[in-house]
C-alpha cells in the first residue's frame, strides 16, 4: 500500500516596521495577564487606547493586501480584536483555531526557540460520520514556523495552530490578532445577482 499525500497552500508573511514592533512589544510588556499552565494571555480591552493606533493601523493596511490578492467580495478586511500571549519556560499552547474570525496573525515580539505549528484536520475524520479516530491521525502537520523577531505571519482564522514548549529563560511574547469582512459583501460581480450585506466591524470600544 502507499500513501499519496495531498493538497498545497500559503500563509502570508511581512517583516513589521521597527516602530510598529516598539509599540506591540511596550503594550505586550505591560498588559495584565491571566494565567494558565499552557501559557498567559492578556486582556483585549488593553489594546482599545489610541496609542495602539500604528499597530493596528498597520496590521489593516497589510489585510488590505490580503483582501485584494484574494480578490475577495467585500469592501474591507479589518481587525477586531488583539491581544498577547505571555510564555515562560516550558509553557506551550495548545491545538486550537478561532470562531467569528476570516483571517488572524501574529506579530512574534521575543527569541523563543517554539514553533507555532500549523496542522489540517485528517480528511479520513470528517465531521459528519461521528467516527473518532486516534490521535495521531486526527490532524495533518502542514507547516512547522519557527519564531522569527519582527515578522508577521497570518493564516486562515479556521487553521488548526499549536505553540511548541518555549525553551528560554526569559518570556517569549506574541502579539495575535483576528479579523473580519466589514463593509458591503456579497456578490459584486456583473454576471451574476448581487447578494450585499452591510456589516460595522467596530475595531476599538
Amino acid at each position: 500500500m502507499n500513501k499519496v499525500p495531498i493538497f498545497t497552500d500559503f500563509l502570508y508573511e511581512w517583516d513589521v516596521p521597527k516602530d510598529v514592533l516598539d509599540v506591540a512589544r511596550g503594550f505586550a510588556l505591560s498588559a495584565p495577564y491571566h494565567t494558565s499552565v499552557k501559557n498567559q494571555t492578556s486582556y483585549p480591552e488593553h489594546y482599545f487606547s489610541d496609542a495602539f493606533d500604528p499597530v493596528r493601523e498597520w496590521v489593516d493596511e497589510r489585510l488590505e493586501e490580503i483582501r485584494v490578492d484574494l480578490g475577495m467580495e467585500f469592501e474591507a478586511l479589518k481587525s477586531t480584536v488583539f491581544w498577547a500571549t505571555k510564555s515562560n519556560k516550558g509553557q506551550w499552547h495548545h491545538c486550537h483555531k478561532h470562531g467569528i474570525s476570516f483571517a488572524s496573525g501574529i506579530i512574534y515580539l521575543s527569541p523563543s526557540g517554539a514553533e507555532t505549528w500549523f496542522s489540517r484536520q485528517s480528511i479520513w475524520g470528517p465531521d459528519h460520520t461521528g467516527i473518532a479516530l486516534h490521535d495521531e491521525v486526527k490532524c495533518s502537520l502542514l507547516h512547522k514556523r519557527k519564531t522569527e523577531v519582527g515578522k508577521l505571519i497570518v493564516f486562515p482564522s479556521g487553521l488548526l495552530h499549536s505553540v511548541t514548549e518555549h525553551n528560554k529563560p526569559e518570556p517569549r511574547y506574541c502579539m495575535s490578532f483576528n479579523s473580519y469582512p466589514s463593509g458591503l459583501l456579497g456578490s459584486f460581480s456583473d454576471k451574476h445577482s448581487r447578494r450585499l450585506l452591510n456589516i460595522t466591524v467596530n475595531q476599538k470600544q
